[in-house]
């Protein structure tokens, strides 16, 4: 923000997902009168609970490599560790044996970036032994793949470092998603 201050300055309009987005605009030199909040919402239509039976539902599941018992955690944005992925991480491995079988979901955009931080990431898992129990999903998906995808998960994961959209969040509540 701050090497384009004056092109942003001159906008008639701003739009911004909350108001802690607008306000790291504003701290960083942007002035309020131009930034409009826009509030995060999803299409309630197409993000419902569903059962994990429904055969869109499973076939995600399966695809992931998720057996009918297993519990499957899910953290899904550009990149995992600013959602708290690695935090999730080490909370996970101190549970060792204290919870059911489970795999952990990191659905993350592919980038450059994405990529150099999976590779951390991944290098963390396997520092806490736990890297055969984390897969990152990287392929490009359809947004109407979105709502069976968080279907799939029995719990959505983000204790986020830093969320200035929280789309993800909202969707999984609309799923009735914890």
């Amino acid at each position: 923000i701050p090497n384009h201050q004056d092109v942003l300055n001159r906008l008639p309009l701003i739009l911004v997902t909350s108001n802690w987005v607008k306000d790291m605009y504003v701290r960083d030199g942007i002035r309020p009168d131009n930034i409009a909040v826009l509030p995060v919402g999803c299409n309630t239509s197409r993000f419902v609970p569903l059962p994990r039976n429904h055969p869109k539902v499973r076939a995600v599941r399966e695809s992931l490599g998720i057996s009918p018992e297993q519990l499957m955690l899910l953290t899904i944005g550009g990149d995992a560790c600013s959602k708290g992925a690695r935090e999730v991480m080490q909370a996970l491995s101190g549970l060792k044996g204290s919870l059911p079988d489970w795999k952990y979901i990191c659905k993350v955009w592919p980038q450059p970036r994405t990529r150099l931080q999976n590779e951390a990431d991944l290098e963390l898992a396997a520092h806490l032994g736990i890297e055969d129990k984390v897969e990152y999903v990287t392929s490009i998906v359809s947004r109407n793949y979105m709502p069976y995808l968080i279907n799939a998960c029995d719990i959505y994961v983000a204790p986020s470092r830093l969320e200035g959209f929280g789309m993800p969040q909202v969707e999984a509540g609309a799923c009735g998603k914890p």
